[in-house]
């Protein structure tokens, strides 16, 4: 009952929020696109590595391999968090790296975080581990419930990590014995034996310092660090991992990784990712692909696309009606379907009953691959943190463009030519969840920019 009235506030107040931005113009009003950050193009070969890691339970293992053989920090941020078995494993790999000295920071969303209470506080009673909130509401300030962190990602000793959009959750990983619906996602796994300051390595790690230096990061409140609880650990069996080596070795060469994230501010943010990733496509030549678990255009995202459909291969991959789990933003994009279509885009809708995808995905020409936790919607442009690595290589490229193709071959194809029969096949859902789905398109419309 309470989390069902605390659920009942946080919507209120959006509502409330999305009300008062209308009437003080603030949709109108939206800050300027910034100067994109420019990606690093290196004339020789960069000294990172990079691969992509796709399946569920690979996406656990590496998690936990890293863990094992870290020897100095752990870098450790994510937007939401749940205490089943894949997050119990995650957490003990942490608790065992502690334990050998290893320093380990946490943050975490305070909203959406998700991590029980007394999981957090055993966490942060070991001399080695120290955890953090970002973004804790206030009932003063209504924007702080809209300043969420939504960046996914794992740093280690400065010399390995993990980005993508997976949270820490069993339908992220599928473990032995689950029988849930799977969210499908990707990371990006990369490499750098040598320190370089110009590395996305090197900026990741400085984005990480970046968040604990913001007003907005605060550590969990406990008045002294009475020695670790490790109760909540005890009846965990940690799973040995692959080694690691196993997964360096399988990284390929790349040319350049860059990092690019949204500001560290409340309210509405300047669109850092988008105008970002906006000049990359802007200079497409050939193809354009790109992956979202829902795909909400903005005024500029439909400019873009104007500019892009007479000469370049536009093409979308996203859930469908029987797959998608997330009603409201899945509910705006049926609003945009339409218009999408009409404007030359091809759309692929992932057919499943149960499971969806949750990767964000942006691939170039065959020769910029972009990953990261940016979702094609307004609260990604405007409203969380976000962050996405730019990786130049072809080889990765390729990579890349393979597990978009897996997916598009689970996909139904969707044209402004596409038949009745051929729509049909992606609402292949339940009677109440289209029912539900019509209602949230009518509803939502006037809080887009939130969903």
């Amino acid at each position: 009952m309470l989390k069902r009235i605390v659920k009942l506030f946080v919507y209120l107040s959006i509502a409330l929020y999305a009300v008062a931005a209308i009437w003080l113009d603030g949709f109108v009003a939206l800050p300027p696109a910034p100067e994109p950050q420019t990606p690093v193009m290196s004339l020789s070969q960069s000294l990172e590595r990079a691969s992509i890691i796709e399946s569920p339970s690979d996406a656990l293992d590496i998690r936990l391999s890293l863990f094992a053989n870290a020897t100095q920090r752990i870098d450790v941020v994510y937007h939401n968090v749940k205490w089943d078995p894949s997050s119990q494993q995650f957490f003990m790999g942490l608790v065992s790296a502690a334990n050998r000295g290893v320093e380990v920071t946490i943050i975490l969303d305070s909203l959406m975080g998700g991590l029980p209470n007394r999981i957090a506080l055993a966490l942060h009673s070991h001399p080695h581990i120290n955890v953090y909130y970002y973004g804790k509401p206030t009932v003063r300030d209504i924007s702080s419930w809209n300043n969420r962190l939504h960046d996914k990602f794992v740093v280690v000793d400065e010399t390995y990590a993990l980005m993508g959009g997976r949270n820490i959750a069993d339908k992220y990983f599928a473990p032995a014995h689950y029988d849930g619906a799977i969210s499908h996602d990707r990371d990006v796994f990369i490499v750098n034996d040598i320190k370089d300051p110009n590395s996305g390595l090197a900026q990741l790690s400085y984005y990480v310092h970046q968040l604990l230096k913001s007003p907005y990061t605060v550590a969990l409140e406990q008045p002294s660090k009475p020695g670790f609880d490790r109760t909540p650990f005890n009846s965990i069996l940690l799973s040995p991992p692959r080694a690691l080596q196993d997964w360096v070795r399988e990284t390929l060469p790349v040319d350049s990784i860059t990092l690019v994230h949204n500001p560290i501010t409340a309210g509405f943010k300047s669109p850092q990712v988008a105008s970002t990733l906006h000049a990359l496509v802007a200079d497409a030549e050939h193809s354009v692909l790109l992956q979202s678990p829902y795909i909400v255009p903005t005024t500029g995202i439909y400019q873009a696309i104007d500019d892009l459909a007479s000469h370049v291969d536009v093409r979308f991959i996203t859930n469908s009606t029987s797959s998608t789990p997330n009603f409201p933003a899945y509910s705006a994009y049926l609003n945009h379907k339409p218009r999408l279509l009409e404007k030359g885009i091809t759309v692929y809708e992932y057919l499943h009953p149960a499971d969806s995808i949750h990767g964000k995905s942006l691939l170039i020409d065959d020769r910029f691959s972009v990953i990261g936790s940016f979702n094609l919607d307004p609260r990604s442009l405007y409203l969380s943190t976000e962050s996405m690595l730019i990786i130049e290589g072809e080889m990765f490229a390729q990579q890349l463009k393979s597990q978009l193709k897996r997916i598009q071959n689970q996909s139904m194809k969707l044209t402004r030519y596409s038949t009745d029969d051929e729509h049909a096949r992606t609402q292949q859902a339940p009677w109440y969840k289209i029912w539900f789905l019509n209602i949230c398109r009518v509803i939502g419309k006037p809080f887009e920019l939130l969903l």
